[in-house]
């Protein structure tokens, strides 16, 4: 990435310390000017955003369009933010060690759902954010309310629910295993607090989806996703044909009746208009698995005995495990027992 280089206008801008509608207007123009956003506006936006304390909303939809286009639309192959670029970001919003605006939060947020594809260390970046968030009661999923530490609120319920359900996610539509430890210190965290109740229900359905989803996906080279980018637009295009059979074939009546659920509910909210396509086709590299194997089910174990208490959470994790998996893992009866 490149270094900053700061112009005139762009100085004079963070020395005001504030910027106005028109101002937005003409940064627009100018780094528009050509067609793309490079490097060089790229440094600048964030120079900007760090330097002037009072922002319109024309600021804040500038800041996450052209940094989305930037690392989304703007290096080849289109779409697929590489592990270079997001290490980039990172570093761009964590300058001590947190993400501090609600506007570098709504940028992390767009580009994990904007992108086809992202490295792990993104999603889990901002599941991280979401658990400090939760434990210091500060941060930018506060939206400003005044919460009580090691509460997880509507706000972080929103950013996680967003995060593991993206279109690009962590690479595919599977919660990774990095992904479900940070969701349990979360839960751990919290669980005795009044929290948000769709909370209960992400954890259970994110959890359940990384024990009893095969993860058979992983992320491609640059030069592997620009050969695979024409194999997925068909297969979306064709979602009757191949796709159809291994849905048709793969997947028993009972996982249809199941598991299936929980990856119906992955497409059922809001957005699903907006990347529901790839979803879909994402879906169709994965094979699905009802079965806990040993390593999943040791994990499972030691992750609910961690704190010696098995909490409201987990035991509907187990009861939900109990009811949409054809075999439990001798590992987990004793768990099960105490669900019984």
């Amino acid at each position: 990435m490149s270094t900053l280089s700061i112009t005139k206008p762009i100085a004079e801008i963070a020395q005001r310390g504030r910027i106005r509608p028109e101002t937005v207007l003409e940064l627009r123009r100018k780094m528009y000017s050509d067609g793309h956003i490079g490097p060089a506006e790229a440094d600048q936006l964030f120079y900007l955003d760090t330097s002037c304390g009072e922002v319109c909303p024309e600021w804040n939809a500038l800041f996450v369009e052209a940094l989305t286009d930037f690392l989304v639309h703007q290096v080849a192959p289109r779409g697929y933010v590489s592990v270079a670029n997001a290490n980039w970001l990172i570093q761009k919003v964590d300058l001590d060690g947190r993400v501090e605006t609600n506007t570098e939060m709504e940028l992390l947020l767009n580009v994990v759902e904007t992108a086809k594809m992202i490295p792990p260390v993104l999603s889990e970046y901002v599941i991280h954010q979401v658990g400090r968030a939760v434990v210091e009661n500060d941060g930018p999923t506060r939206n400003g309310k005044v919460l009580q530490p090691g509460t997880i609120g509507a706000g972080e319920v929103e950013v996680l629910r967003r995060t593991l359900y993206a279109a690009g996610g962590a690479g595919h539509t599977a919660v990774t295993r990095e992904e479900a430890e940070m969701l349990f210190d979360i839960n751990d965290a919290t669980k005795h607090a009044e929290n948000d109740p769709a909370w209960s229900d992400l954890f259970v359905k994110a959890i359940a989806n990384f024990l009893m989803a095969a993860h058979g996906y992983s992320i491609p080279s640059r030069q592997d996703a620009l050969r695979r980018e024409k194999w997925v637009e068909d297969a979306e295009s064709d979602f009757g044909g191949m796709t159809g059979q291994l849905v048709g074939g793969a997947f028993s009546s009972r996982l249809v009746g199941g598991l299936r659920g929980v990856w119906a509910d992955l497409t059922s909210d809001p957005t699903e208009e907006a990347y529901g396509h790839r979803h879909r086709a994402h879906e169709a590299l994965i094979s699905v698995n009802e079965h806990i194997t040993e390593e999943e089910a040791k994990w499972l174990s030691e992750r609910i005995a961690r704190d010696g208490e098995l909490d409201e959470n987990e035991t509907a994790l187990l009861l939900f495990i109990q009811s949409e998996s054809p075999e439990i893992h001798p590992v987990l009866k004793p768990l099960m027992d105490m669900v019984a």
